[in-house]
């Protein structure tokens, strides 16, 4: 992905760096949406607080949910898996239209509470937005033996779900001096353990799971032409101050 999107800012940088030091921000807004599924037909319902996707015929849909993590007005601390939301997958046998891709838009918003060299800012002063499209590839198998290698239940057989966002794992976030890169880990379903972009669910239920990205910091140092700038009119000076001597 790979954007920079720059801060909405009040307040100036007093200082420029060369080190990154402890940085965090309050998330106080997150929204998601589905959109553009492959094929037209599923259906999508974006007006809840759960986001969810549809289709097939049956007893019961097949689907994909996605609640974003609540409450809001969370901390997080740099270079520590934190939880998105929660991805659900309704895996029934289904008739009909069979999901193969679609998209999740998510973004959210926040503060930012303490910079990459150590100033603090009052909630609300500092504000920057996230915002990423994430793909869900889907494998709807067939119900009958054999199954493919990723095969974990005893049930057959197994769907596969994959996401990836677009453009890459990382998005950054220019703030001050600061870039806060932000890094899809992918699903966990061992509290932030390890992580996988494949998610296998298991027939005949909802298979849950949480979706995780963490950040870390880097602070922009002076360009050398700064450096460069200041050393001429440090030159300058000295020149200046030996001709009133003479």
């Amino acid at each position: 992905m790979r954007t920079t999107k720059t801060l909405i800012a009040a307040v100036a940088a007093t200082c420029m760096g060369t080190g990154a030091m402890a940085a965090s921000v309050s998330i106080d807004t997150i929204n998601a949406a589905w959109q553009n599924p492959t094929p037209a037909g599923v259906a999508i319902d974006n007006s809840g607080d759960t986001v969810s996707a549809r289709w097939g015929n049956g007893n019961n849909p097949s689907g994909y949910d996605f609640t974003p993590r609540s409450p809001l007005g969370f901390t997080l601390a740099e270079n520590t898996p934190t939880v998105l939301g929660t991805f659900t997958h309704l895996n029934f046998p289904i008739t009909g239209t069979t999901l193969e891709s679609i998209q999740l838009n998510f973004s959210f918003g926040g503060s930012v509470l303490e910079d990459g060299e150590g100033n603090t800012f009052p909630q609300g002063i500092l504000t920057a937005s996230f915002g990423a499209i994430f793909d869900f590839i889907h494998e709807e198998t067939t119900n009958t033996a054999p199954c493919g290698l990723l095969q974990q239940s005893g049930v057959p057989c197994d769907d596969i779900v994959t996401v990836s966002a677009q453009g890459g794992a990382d998005e950054d976030i220019l703030v001050d001096n600061t870039i806060f890169t932000f890094t899809l880990l992918g699903f966990s379903n061992d509290n932030g353990a390890t992580f996988s972009e494949t998610f296998v669910t298991t027939e005949n239920g909802a298979n849950s799971s949480d979706l995780y990205f963490d950040y870390k910091v880097s602070v922009i140092p002076l360009p050398a032409a700064g450096w460069l700038l200041l050393a001429g009119l440090g030159a300058l000076g000295v020149a200046g101050r030996r001709r009133k001597s003479a």
